[in-house]
């Protein structure tokens, strides 16, 4: 038994206007096939490089991270540098011991309220 001609229109053998010769509509879905080609060619080739993308701040680590794990990295490092802010600000001296040292000069009215 043949198929239906809506069976074959829809796996694309047989073209659904019937006005349309065979030839016409292969060469029809052909230019359509290429065109799509064409689009996919050009955005790709338009695409920004990935060195280029991590100078900007969009991608990180694209060398050595697998995409998927970018973003955790990213939180890591973050956890990390505060850390280690938080260290940095436990560990500065006070103002009596700047004072001691000869660092600091004895007008505190002068002195940022960060340091006192």
């Amino acid at each position: 038994k043949r198929p239906e001609e809506g069976a074959l229109a829809a796996s694309g053998v047989k073209a659904e206007g019937k006005n349309v010769s065979s030839k016409l509509a292969g060469a029809k879905v052909e230019m359509e096939k290429q065109v799509a080609s064409n689009q996919v060619s050009r955005k790709l080739d338009s695409r920004p490089d990935p060195g280029d993308l991590q100078k900007s701040g969009i991608m990180k680590n694209a060398d050595s991270v697998a995409p998927s794990l970018q973003s955790r990295v990213g939180e890591l490092d973050k956890k990390a540098r505060r850390k280690s802010v938080e260290k940095n600000l436990e560990q500065r001296p006070d103002k009596a011991d700047l004072l001691k040292e000869g660092l600091l000069r004895g007008d505190s009215e002068k002195i940022s309220p960060a340091i006192q």
